[in-house]
């Protein structure tokens, strides 16, 4: 039975290593593609587009409206993946980096609130944070077929920061 066990969690370690190779060839063809420099180090996701957009809440039983942000960012994943494969893949926007930010704080991004506009500005503890950052209200996944590529479509309250040139669409 132990033996059995090794073997199985060699042949797992097996799958997970050429996994992770396998995503990053596709990450290195895709930076390629795109003409992404350096394409073996860099993260492959790129700003598309950041525009102000009117939002609409309801607060105290009336509907007002914001200018809220709305940022396309495009990642290094063919629509070849499957929207569940895209969307796993893309969690690492948010995972902590060795600077112990996220890679979507490169953009300016650094808090995220998952309960909408109205339920932020309702909250004391996030009012003063909503003046000071720039605040991740929702995330929406995009296959764009023209580009080939899955896109992530970020509302969020402020404009970003000055975008990284390794991160700015060509």
């Amino acid at each position: 039975m132990e033996q059995e066990l090794d073997a199985e969690r060699s042949e797992s370690d097996y799958q997970r290593r050429l996994n992770e190779n396998l995503l990053r060839i596709s990450r290195e063809r895709a930076n390629a593609d795109r003409r992404l420099q350096p394409k073996k180090e860099h993260t492959g996701y790129v700003v598309v587009s950041s525009a102000e957009k009117e939002h609409s809440y309801r607060y105290c039983g009336k509907t007002k409206k914001v200018l809220l942000w709305e940022t396309v960012l495009q990642s290094p994943y063919s629509v070849d993946f499957t929207e569940e494969q895209a969307r796993h893949q893309m969690q690492e926007l948010f995972k902590r980096g060795e600077n112990g930010g996220w890679l979507i704080s490169q953009i300016g991004i650094s808090a995220t609130y998952g309960k909408g506009y109205a339920e932020l500005i309702r909250e004391k503890e996030w009012k003063s944070d909503v003046s000071k950052r720039n605040v991740l209200l929702s995330r929406r996944l995009r296959a764009n077929y023209r580009a080939g590529y899955w896109e992530m479509i970020f509302l969020h309250t402020k404009p970003l920061s000055v975008v990284p040139k390794n991160m700015r669409a060509r």
